[in-house]
């Protein structure tokens, strides 16, 4: 008994798919029939199949390699959407930065040329005059670290003289003991002879 190779029907989606066809021979002539047109019908079912494989794996792999690229484009264009909005915040960070010091130096945004040149003048006549006291203060700190060290040498200078009078006093103090004790002895040399 002889059964029937399922043929290949191709469906709405375009993907073939084996069609069964379960009918049972029962005669031998038609078996004998069957077989003999079954070999070449295989052969071109099957080289049919071959090339659409073939044709559906070429097709497989250019979708492959499209949504790859696709995909590496897509990440491209998010790292430059990423960029561009930082890039954003950043503009709007420095465009908030300078109305903030526009509003803090008072400069209005429709003040004249000639107004903004005055201000510009008269911050330089406060930056000039600021120089000229930082420079008279940097003298005065000059001129009061060589009076500290002057006064330095005269602390020292003291507390050397006050030392050495103290000195003084202990050699006086000895000398008046040592005159006293010569007076006595003297007044005791001359209860002697006398």
């Amino acid at each position: 008994m002889a059964t029937k190779i399922p043929k290949a029907v191709p469906a709405a989606d375009g993907i073939l798919k084996p069609k069964k066809d379960n009918i049972p021979v029962a005669r031998k002539n038609v078996a004998a029939k069957a077989n003999k047109a079954a070999p070449s019908n295989r052969g071109v079912q099957q080289a049919e199949l071959r090339d659409q494989k073939q044709h559906l794996v070429t097709a497989n792999e250019d979708l492959h390699k499209n949504l790859s690229e696709t995909q590496q484009r897509v990440d491209e264009l998010e790292q430059q959407f990423s960029e561009l909005q930082k890039e954003n915040t950043n503009m709007k960070k420095s465009l908030n930065d300078c109305h903030v010091a526009l509003i803090a130096a008072k400069i209005d945004p429709g003040e004249t040329v000639g107004e903004i040149a005055q201000k510009e003048d008269q911050r330089r006549e406060v930056q000039n005059v600021s120089r000229d006291l930082l420079n008279e203060l940097k003298t005065f700190g000059d001129v009061a670290s060589t009076q500290v060290v002057q006064l330095e040498a005269i602390n020292t200078t003291i507390k050397d003289l006050t030392e050495a009078r103290l000195g003084l006093m202990q050699e006086r103090d000895l000398f008046s003991q040592e005159a006293a004790e010569m007076e006595r002895a003297l007044e005791e040399a001359e209860g002697l002879l006398a």
